[in-house]
C-alpha cells in the first residue's frame, strides 16, 4: 500500500469520526436551544394563566390562550411542595386521529380554594421540522465538506510526496558499481 493511500485512510477516518461527533453535539445543541425556547413560552403562558385566576378568581376555556392547549382538572392527591414538571407527551388529534408530539407543563394552582393541576402544552411538530431541516442540511454540508477535503487533500498531498516518490525511484535505479554519481532533484 502506498504511503499516501495510508495516509489518507487515516485521515478519512479520523475526519469521520470528528464530523460524526460534530454533527451529534450540534443537533443537541439546537435540541437543546428549541426546547429552551419551547419551555421559555410555556413558562409565559403559566404567568398569563395565573395572572387571568389572580383577576377573575375561576378559570373558564378562553380564546385568549389560543396556541397552547391548556388543561385545568380538580384534584385531590397533589404532591405537598407542587412545583413545576416539564414532560414530553403524545397527544392524538382528535380532528385525523393522528398522534402529535407536545412539551406540557404541569403544575399545581388552588382555585376557589380548591387545587386544581394545571396543565399547559405547545405542539413540538414545527420543532421536529426544525431540527429535521437542520439535521439534514448539516450533514449534507458536512459530507461535501468531508468529500471535498479528502480530495483537496489528495490533490496537494500527491503534489506534495511527488519529489520524494521520484528520489525512491532513483535510489531504486541506483547501482552502486555504475561509477555514475546518483543526481537527485532539489526539492523544498
Amino acid at each position: 500500500m502506498k504511503l499516501l493511500a495510508k495516509t489518507n485512510r487515516i485521515y478519512l477516518g479520523f475526519s469521520l469520526i470528528i464530523y460524526l461527533l460534530t454533527a451529534l453535539a450540534f443537533y443537541e445543541i439546537i435540541r437543546f436551544l428549541i426546547y429552551d425556547e419551547v419551555e421559555s413560552r410555556l413558562q409565559v403562558e403559566r404567568l398569563d394563566f395565573e395572572a387571568y385566576v389572580k383577576a377573575h378568581d375561576t378559570w373558564t376555556s378562553s380564546p385568549y390562550f389560543v396556541e397552547n392547549k391548556i388543561e385545568v382538572s380538580p384534584v385531590q392527591n397533589y404532591p405537598e411542595k407542587p412545583g413545576e414538571v416539564f414532560t414530553d407527551t403524545l397527544i392524538r388529534n382528535r380532528y385525523d386521529g393522528e398522534v402529535m408530539p407536545f412539551r406540557q407543563l404541569t403544575f399545581y394552582k388552588p382555585i376557589h380554594g380548591v387545587m386544581h393541576r394545571v396543565e399547559i402544552r405547545k405542539s413540538l411538530i414545527q420543532t421536529y421540522r426544525l431540527i429535521e431541516v437542520i439535521t439534514i442540511t448539516m450533514a449534507i454540508f458536512l459530507g461535501l465538506l468531508l468529500l471535498g477535503t479528502f480530495w483537496f487533500q489528495g490533490k496537494l498531498s500527491g503534489r506534495l510526496w511527488h519529489p520524494f516518490y521520484e528520489t525512491l525511484q532513483r535510489i531504486k535505479g541506483f547501482n552502486l558499481n555504475s561509477g555514475v554519481a546518483l543526481q537527485l532533484t532539489h526539492s523544498e
